[in-house]
């Protein structure tokens, strides 16, 4: 009796096409390369046909809820504060997408902060409304947008931009 015949009377075995439909988001093919890799428990059967014992389903869920809260605080960590000396290097550009202004006319003005912010390096958000000549109202939401996504410390009423801006 081969490992096959044993295995099939003690739990059902799938075809790769069933675990692909049970796993759902994945191909038959997907499922049929994790086999040849080596991640998925698989028999072969006489004719040469890939089974997987149902159990591997319920393993293979766990490993990836493990895979999407590991990728969970690889996310809130790249947003947690660095302790590196080194300030973070970011382009124009990804700020201004992180940052998410509301409309054109915003992301022209906080184009023009972000330039301000950066020749200022330290500024008060007063401050830099006379530097840009930009509506205070724009400056402060751009401040704020700024703290919330890390670019910008405050320290005793200072503004002080923590990121170096390429391009």
């Amino acid at each position: 009796m081969n490992e096959l015949d044993k295995t099939e009377k003690k739990e059902k075995l799938l075809t790769t096409t069933e675990v692909a439909e049970r796993l759902g988001g994945f191909s038959a093919k997907t499922i049929q390369r994790w086999c040849d890799e080596g991640k998925i428990k698989v028999f072969k059967s006489l004719g040469g046909h890939r089974r997987i014992p149902e159990s591997e389903i319920d393993r293979m869920r766990t490993l990836m809820e493990i895979v999407v809260k590991s990728n969970k605080m690889d996310i809130s960590l790249q947003h947690a504060p660095q302790q590196s000396s080194k300030p973070r290097e970011f382009s124009r550009q990804a700020i201004l997408d992180r940052l998410s202004p509301p409309g054109l006319l915003e992301r022209k003005f906080w184009s023009k902060l972000l330039s301000s912010a950066v020749a200022m390096k330290h500024f008060t958000p007063e401050e830099l409304t006379d530097f840009a000549q930009v509506p205070f109202e724009v400056v402060n939401e751009f401040c704020g947008r700024m703290i919330e996504n890390d670019f910008i410390l405050v320290e005793d009423g200072k503004h002080t931009i923590k990121v170096e801006v390429k391009g």
